[in-house]
């Protein structure tokens, strides 16, 4: 063969040989061999079991490994089978050619990944990879040797200036990736169609990062769903003997494609700007953070950041927003649209201090806003984050929380009945609903909030101070002016030094202290309202109700509890204090109308048969006696009239005016709240007469008590008008006490006329009544039969012989007259033995 042939033909053989050798190589070395020892390795170092189809290396079109449908799953007991990642292909390689000159220029590719986290009783199965101590394999201790470069030096480092040119990775892509997060089951979260991409990794060029992803959530009220897209570009400084000597950076976040729903309350549609962007540089020692930005529509803010120590992390911080017109916000909020008319926005925060020594690190905040009928102004001062040391400070003129909050509270159900609706997991049980607690079921195994010794350990050393001014707070129809508190929290004790607003038509103060060393926590203080207006408060804390009573109501009380929950708070909490309500004016159950039907109910009740029915027949049997026959029929008691007027009782009303009242006048009195009842105690008087009240309510409402009505001498002088023999009630001392029980509710009070007392008033006086009746009757007849026995002796007198004398005559009138005497004293003794009680 010729020289120059064979100089043609060497090249061609060497290409051909390669080529046989890059067909070859994947026959000659079967990656698939090493697949037990690979599952191996993995199930040794990670709490996951390893799988794929199949791995494998090729030459053509560049030297590298591919592996199909490789998946990672759980092994920890707790997720045992739940797939963490998985993936259709890996791919990993470098271009066969530059490496025959040297070169590595890489690349890694990733097809179709999904990542699945799952939450379970507060851990997930990422952190479950983690072998516990002991269980994994261990480090070697000591370093492998570094082989010795030919001759026996030690192999020099490979110079800065020959990575930079020798070593790129062109990219890295990871493609239609897809992530989960679910918590007990339940998926909150998911993002898919997700790519992600770095190009021209290397030292000394623009590496550019690009991240777009499609993110889908949904979770109690909030929606998220639409295209995230991240871009970066990062350059690596270095030197001929520095690997790295400094990296730029520059970035922004975009969400402009993407739809938000919150409620209803912040509502973001595709196309509407808001992004966040980055710009700055680091090094081995520094963080310098030039631009620190983000923007809503047309709104933005600015900062920048810098940490000059890495071991220490020095941090200098600044934002801050300052913009005239926020009234774009309105955009994508709604709701707020009249609120963020003529709005304007002032902010801005400092943080300086070391972050691995939060004590040490200072920060400010200020805020001022304005909104239409809406103003903030808010600073803080800390001279330490961590204990907390710090003041706050809150003023403004007027405040519409309803406008600002309730949009973005959650709405509540149009039937409160349904929330307590059959389990869910019950059949034909509607989806959503939850399942009302059994008796002694999670209710009532409501246990009090008391803070751990660690927990308490860390607060103990924060020192803060409040101080709030506002002049006027608006919550639906709820207005607060002159709202002033005065605050501090330190050594674990929070003091209300003072606390007083305008509000319900009157003043409420309070001041006390708050013990959080305590277990479980104790609060004490006093509270005093002024001239708060009874149907105001109530419709704050009963809307139902607030048309029950209405009042001005003055109290002042001393207050302790232990606890947080309002099942402990029911069971300790103290108060005690006096009260009084004036004006009052009710719309349901008055209680002077209750008292008007009660006495109406008894009364109506009452006849003489029952009452005096036994005295009644007695006097009929005297008069059938012998004596009683010698009373003339004119002078005799007619028992049937008596009867008829003692039943006209039964008639008597205490005044029709009372039936509809609706008006009480004042009243006052003491109360005490005590393991979870309030007794309230008054004596107060009024046109229908003196009120003793002694009334026990429970917190749901239950009342119990008792309550004493002496009726007043007007009252008592037009029910006598209706009927003399009311006067039969009177007590001894002339009283017409009438005395209740009472039961029921706050809302219908019932009453019931104890009635055993004036009924013994009215059968004891009704006995009485006849008693004088018959006496009357006897009396006349003793006058009538005197006359008669005087006459008769006048008349034997006249008759008697002439020689009577003067001796004889009067001897025989003295006869008369005690035959007189005899006569009335027997018939006294008749009448007293009819009416003797038995």
């Amino acid at each position: 063969m010729k020289s120059w042939m064979k100089w043609i033909a060497v090249p061609f053989v060497l290409i051909a040989l390669l080529l046989v050798a890059a067909l070859l190589v994947p026959f000659l070395v079967d990656l698939e061999k090493f697949k037990p020892q690979i599952q191996s390795a993995v199930a040794g170092a990670v709490n996951a079991e390893l799988d794929f189809k199949s791995i494998r290396l090729h030459a053509i079109p560049k030297l590298g490994v591919t592996v199909k449908s490789a998946s990672v799953k759980n092994s920890d007991p707790a997720f045992q089978g739940t797939t963490l990642f998985k993936t259709d292909e890996m791919f990993l390689a470098t271009e066969f050619w530059p490496l025959l000159q040297g070169k590595l220029i890489g690349e890694l590719r990733i097809i179709n990944p999904a990542i699945e986290m799952v939450m379970e009783k507060g851990s997930n199965n990422l952190a479950s990879l983690a072998k516990v101590d002991g269980s994994s394999t261990k480090e070697p201790t000591t370093a492998p040797a570094q082989s010795p470069a030919p001759g026996g030096a030690p192999s020099a480092p490979t110079p800065v200036k020959e990575l930079r040119e020798r070593v790129v990775i062109k990219s890295i892509a990871i493609t239609g990736a897809a992530a989960g997060v679910k918590n007990n089951g339940k998926a909150l979260a998911s993002v898919k169609d997700l790519d992600f991409v770095v190009n021209n990794i290397g030292l000394d060029r623009d590496i550019s990062i690009n991240l777009s992803t499609t993110v889908k959530a949904k979770e109690s009220g909030a929606a998220v769903q639409g295209p995230l897209t991240l871009s970066m570009t990062t350059r690596i400084n270095s030197s001929d003997s520095e690997l790295f000597k400094s990296l730029d950076f520059s970035g922004r976040l975009d969400l402009a494609g993407m739809a938000i729903n919150f409620q209803n309350a912040l509502v973001k549609k595709p196309g509407q700007v808001i992004a966040a962007r980055i710009k700055g540089t680091a090094t081995t020692k520094t963080l310098d953070v030039d631009d620190l930005g983000f923007e809503v529509l047309n709104i933005s803010g600015a900062g920048k950041a810098r940490i000059s120590d890495f071991k220490s992390l020095a941090t200098a911080l600044e934002l801050a927003i300052r913009s005239p017109d926020i009234s774009s916000l309105g955009a994508i909020l709604p709701q707020h649209e009249k609120l963020l008319q003529k709005a304007s926005l002032e902010f801005s925060t400092k943080v300086n201090g070391p972050v691995s020594d939060l004590s040490a690190v200072k920060a400010e905040v200020d805020l001022a806003s304005k909104l239409s009928g809406t103003d903030i102004n808010l600073t803080v001062r800390a001279d330490s984050v961590l204990p907390a040391k710090m003041q706050i400070k809150t003023t403004s003129n007027r405040m519409d929380l309803a406008a600002l909050l309730k949009p973005f509270m959650p709405p509540k159900p149009a039937n409160p009945g349904e929330e307590k609706s059959a389990p869910s997991n019950a059949p034909g049980a509607p989806q959503g609903t939850v399942a009302a607690p059994a008796p002694g079921g999670a209710a009532g195994d409501e246990k009090d909030f008391a803070l751990s010794p660690e927990l308490k350990e860390n607060l103990k050393p924060h020192d803060i101070a409040v101080d709030v001014q506002m002049r006027e707070i608006l919550y639906d129809t709820l207005n607060i002016k002159d709202l002033t508190l005065r605050a501090g929290f330190r050594n674990l004790e929070a003091t209300i030094q003072q606390f007083s607003m305008q509000t319900l038509g009157g003043t409420i103060k309070a001041a006390g202290k708050l013990e959080l060393s305590q277990d479980p926590v104790q609060f004490q203080g006093n509270i005093d309202l002024n001239g708060v207006s009874s149907s105001e408060a109530i419709a704050v804390i009963a809307p139902a109700h607030k048309d029950a009573i209405h009042g001005i109501l003055t109290t002042s009380m001393s207050v302790n509890a232990r606890g947080t929950t309002r099942k402990t708070l029911t069971k300790t909490l103290n108060a005690s204090g006096s009260f009084q309500l004036k004006d009052a004016e009710v719309k349901g159950a008055s209680f002077r109308p209750l008292v008007a039907e009660a006495f109406a109910g008894y009364v109506g009740g009452l006849t003489s048969g029952k009452a005096a029915d036994k005295a009644f027949k007695n006097i009929e049997k005297f008069l059938a006696s012998p004596l009683g026959q010698k009373i003339p029929a004119d002078k005799r008691p007619k028992v049937d009239d008596l009867r008829k007027k003692l039943d006209g009782v039964k008639n008597v009303k205490i005044p029709d005016k009372y039936t509809g009242e609706k008006k009480l006048g004042s009243t006052s009195g003491k109360f005490e709240i005590n393991d979870g009842k309030i007794k309230i105690t008054s004596d107060v008087a009024s046109e229908l007469g003196q009120l003793k009240l002694a009334a026990t309510s429970s917190l749901e409402g239950q009342l119990e008590g008792s309550a004493d009505v002496n009726v007043s001498e007007v009252e008592k002088q037009k029910l006598v008008a209706q009927s003399e023999y009311v006067a039969l009630m009177f007590d001894k001392n002339k009283n017409l006490q009438l005395p209740f029980r009472i039961g029921g509710t706050l809302t219908s009070p019932k009453l019931t006329l104890v009635t055993g007392e004036l009924t013994r008033n009215f059968e004891d006086n009704a006995a009485a009544r006849l008693e004088q009746e018959g006496k009357k009757a006897l009396d006349a007849a003793a006058v009538d039969a005197r006359k008669a026995l005087e006459a008769a002796a006048r008349d034997a007198l006249k008759k008697a012989a002439p020689q009577l004398d003067e001796a004889k005559r009067k001897q025989a009138e003295e006869k008369a007259k005690e035959a007189q005497k005899k006569l009335e004293a027997d018939a006294k003794d008749k009448i007293k033995g009819l009416f003797k009680k038995k």
